[in-house]
């Protein structure tokens, strides 16, 4: 966070300028899967033994079987209200 407001302060928000839009998008989007990979075992309650993303998407795919019903259908309420109302809301 101090080296976020460090830059904002310095200004250093053109620097994104120089990077190509496809090469930002493609950053941002591998950020999300990785945050939406790393949050599911919490979400659909499924035991995870590794800490990096692609193994963690391999015990998630094990352990798809045994996933808590409850908490799997409270996610994807939650997701899709979270999608709906995004896009009702402008």
């Amino acid at each position: 966070g101090l080296l976020f407001i460090l830059a904002g302060v310095g200004r250093l928000g053109g620097m994104s300028d120089f990077i190509a839009r496809p090469v930002l998008r493609g950053f941002t989007f591998g950020l999300a899967l990785t945050i939406a990979i790393k949050q599911l075992p919490k979400i659909l309650d499924v035991a995870v033994h590794h800490s990096d993303t692609p193994r963690i998407a391999l015990d998630l795919l094990s352990g798809a079987a045994s996933a808590n019903p409850y908490s799997t259908t409270l996610g994807a309420v939650a997701l899709a209200l979270l999608f709906g109302l995004g896009r009702w809301g402008g």
